[in-house]
């Protein structure tokens, strides 16, 4: 049977299905409140006009050009899209909608429950990960659309790979999506100028010649990393005190330690949510696979090994030995250990897709999400600081290998089925969205007070706004931040001043 022509994610009702998520991410957008950076790129009446918010987006990107970055896409839509809150809200939950429906092409998902899966992989991220990706616009329109960008180079590289659907334009679209992910965020710009070289030569290597398109798309990379690196804004680095890259040896190798330990921190040893399922299909596909005899039982056994031990590492490492303060040498020793944890775990994985991933479709996007990943995060570890917005694209990608993995195993029917998996399935998937709601609503609710206090306050020309902070306060970027006071003033910015009390003496203050 060919897999490739059976598209749909969802058996029968799949307009009804997405409408509803749509429905589903409209609700959890009253969580996604104005903060942080969000309030200078907010426009105060919500009213221009299209061109007006075009001209908006533009200024935006051209002054941040040459004062901060060269995020030019990223800006722009931060800008454009803050002057209006309905179409801020609409655009967000379709792009999210959007790699929801890539990340299930991508996994070649076809039934209702892996689509329940997906769906709470995609919006249960960690805390950190989530009011830096979703809640915070400025972080949102940076971050998360790339992944797009992304998703829709995996899907051009297979058709170009396959010959199928090839015509004069593929160049052009190719060159138009490898320049366009080069203006948001600078780590994938990198990582995937390291990607699309490594994949333009391995074709080279495979097919005996070099591919047109792909050369196009390594070139858009090219010229959008030269365009975004060439920003005068990036002047300000070690100048500002907010992004530093370290001018020694020693300084660089500490950066590279620390920054690691971050990293590994969001990606492997707190990301149980993906960890968990990712290493129990590793494992089950593995354990299935009958090697031959010499190398490739070693090799089996040697990753099965790999896969049960790496997790154990990464939840001692973080619950255990973090907390400890250590002498130089130890330090050191523990920074190895994890490194080579790390690495091994990533290798397994990559070695369980080659040898227990049958279909050609399914090995081909694994392992392109695998390659994708550390060339990501590479980028990140010489500069200072790094966030937990950086690890979106990477969590995502991980999610991809998690559903690939499920149809891996649904394809040979190995999976239980009917109705006694597919059931808790749904009702956990269900308990968990209804958890990440429960939350926006109430983060919502209280960004209506928040407004209403402030604006009376306002009206009575008063010296000092007392509102009262989220409930939940971990979903949401920066929740007291400063940029608040540049926002709402009578005159001069900053003549407002705010005192946020806590959410549990807010209905006391009341009564």
């Amino acid at each position: 049977m060919n897999i490739r022509n059976k598209t749909d994610f969802i058996d029968g009702k799949r307009t009804a299905v997405l409408l509803l998520t749509y429905g589903f991410l409209l609700l959890l957008s009253r969580g996604f409140v104005v903060s942080g950076d969000d309030w200078f790129f907010s426009s105060r009446t919500m009213d221009e006009s299209l061109l007006e918010a075009l001209a908006a987006g533009y200024r935006c990107a051209k002054e941040h050009y040459f004062n901060t970055n060269g995020r030019l896409i990223g800006n722009a839509l931060s800008q454009f899209f803050g002057c209006s809150e309905f179409w801020r809200e609409i655009v967000r939950c379709g792009i999210i909608l959007t790699i929801l429906i890539q990340i299930c092409r991508l996994g070649q998902v076809r039934s209702f429950s892996v689509y329940c899966i997906s769906l709470m992989l995609l919006i249960a991220l960690p805390a950190d990960i989530y009011r830096q990706c979703y809640a915070w616009a400025a972080g949102f329109f940076n971050y998360v659309p790339p992944l797009l960008l992304i998703l829709s180079y995996f899907f051009l590289y297979e058709k170009e790979s396959d010959r199928v659907g090839s015509s004069c334009r593929n160049p052009f679209l190719f060159l138009i999506v490898g320049l366009s992910t080069s203006f948001f965020v600078e780590n994938i710009s990198i990582g995937m100028l390291m990607l699309s070289a490594g994949v333009l030569l391995w074709e080279r290597r495979c097919h005996g010649k070099w591919s047109v398109p792909l050369l196009a798309h390594l070139i858009g990379c090219f010229i959008g990393c030269i365009i975004m690196f060439a920003a005068p804004g990036y002047s300000n680095v070690n100048v500002e005190g907010y992004r530093t890259v370290s001018g020694s040896l020693g300084g660089l190798v500490q950066t590279i330690r620390t920054n690691f330990t971050s990293i590994t921190m969001y990606i492997t040893e707190r990301n149980w949510t993906v960890i968990i399922p990712l290493t129990a299909l590793s494992l089950i596909l593995m354990l299935e696979e009958q090697p031959g005899s010499g190398f490739a039982r070693y090799l089996h056994r040697g990753v099965i090994l790999c896969l049960m031990i790496s997790p154990v590492w990464f939840f001692a490492n973080y619950n255990i030995l973090r907390v400890m303060d250590y002498s130089r040498w130890v330090s050191k020793l523990r920074f190895l250990v994890d490194l080579v944890f790390n690495i091994l775990y990533l290798t397994s994985v990559w070695i369980c897709c080659v040898m227990c991933l049958r279909d050609r479709i399914r090995k081909r996007r694994a392992v392109l999400c695998i390659a994708a990943i550390p060339l990501i995060l590479m980028p990140l570890v010489v500069v200072s600081p790094i966030g937990p917005r950086c690890m979106y694209v990477p969590y995502v990608l991980m999610v991809c290998l998690i559903l690939l993995f499920c149809s891996e195993l649904g394809s040979g029917h190995r999976f239980p089925q009917g109705a006694s998996l597919r059931i808790p399935i749904v009702l956990v998937t269900a308990a968990v969205l209804c958890c990440y709601l429960w939350i926006a609503v109430w983060n919502g609710h209280y960004e209506q007070i928040r407004i209403r206090e402030t604006e009376s306050a306002m009206e009575k020309q008063a010296a000092i706004a007392v509102i009262p902070e989220y409930p939940y306060m971990d979903f949401v970027h920066s929740p007291n931040g400063s940029a608040i006071r540049a926002y709402y003033y009578y005159r001069n910015p900053g003549d407002l001043a705010f005192q946020f009390i806590p959410n549990k003496d807010w209905y006391l203050k009341g009564s």
